[in-house]
């Protein structure tokens, strides 16, 4: 089983390595949760979200959220299988949930 730094990487009392479904979460999270920009040596990495802050959250915001969720990880992660489905969080928040071959990581923003 293939064990790689988790993504972001993150030092605790050593380097964070992650193997398995754990590595999978990290990068998706990596993904979904860095903007375009935000890297410096990659700045087209990551998915676009910052210009769906502060605007009404409904059905078709969910929808705008899920489809950008979708394109940026078929972008960034082409091996992985995903399925994003966009869920009301709370009054100010969308959640994500993505399906990886039968096991689902939320993420919420």
């Amino acid at each position: 089983m293939k064990t790689s730094l988790s993504l972001p990487f993150q030092v605790e009392r050593d380097v964070v390595v992650a193997t398995g479904p754990a590595l999978e979460r990290a990068k998706v999270q990596h993904v979904l949760l860095t903007e375009p920009g935000e890297l410096p040596w990659r700045t087209a990495f990551g998915t676009p979200l910052e210009a769906c802050r502060h605007r009404p959250l409904d059905a078709v915001e969910a929808e705008l959220v899920r489809v950008r969720c979708e394109d940026a990880l078929a972008t960034w992660l082409p091996g992985v299988v995903a399925d994003v489905d966009a869920f009301d969080a709370g009054e100010t928040a969308i959640g994500l949930r993505v399906s990886l071959g039968g096991r689902s990581v939320e993420v919420t923003r």
